[in-house]
């Protein structure tokens, strides 16, 4: 942050296709990726950068089923120059769930997901 004077972090996890004992309200249709945002630290800017590039190639959500972004407690709420958001990515596009063995198309849909991350990365 020294270098730039600002960051940007992003989180990157997966979730399974199927709903689990501890998430939220259920969905009817879980999205493949689903872009979590956190209202101090992911400006609009970024949230619409990160949707946009990635709903052109993904089923995707905003904010659900999951939502917020990680930001290392010394800076939460405390820093605007810390910003922050969340790519998560269904498992079953990529792995079979019941052995995590990669599905044949894991190198397509990593490749996808890696141009989704470029383009809104540099869109902002």
């Amino acid at each position: 942050m020294s270098r730039y004077g600002k960051v940007l972090i992003i989180d990157l996890h997966s979730f399974s296709s199927e709903q689990l004992p501890y998430e939220g309200p259920l969905l009817k249709d879980r999205p493949e990726v689903c872009i979590g945002t956190d209202p101090y630290h992911t400006s609009s800017e970024i949230s619409e950068a990160f949707y946009q590039s990635f709903n052109k190639t993904f089923d995707t959500g905003l904010n659900a089923p999951f939502s917020g972004a990680l930001v290392p407690q010394a800076f939460y709420l405390s820093d605007p120059r810390v910003s922050s958001v969340m790519i998560e990515t269904r498992r079953d596009l990529y792995e079979d769930e019941k052995d995590a063995e990669l599905l044949e198309n894991f190198a397509i849909t990593s490749k996808a997901l890696k141009s989704c991350l470029s383009a809104a990365v540099s869109s902002i």
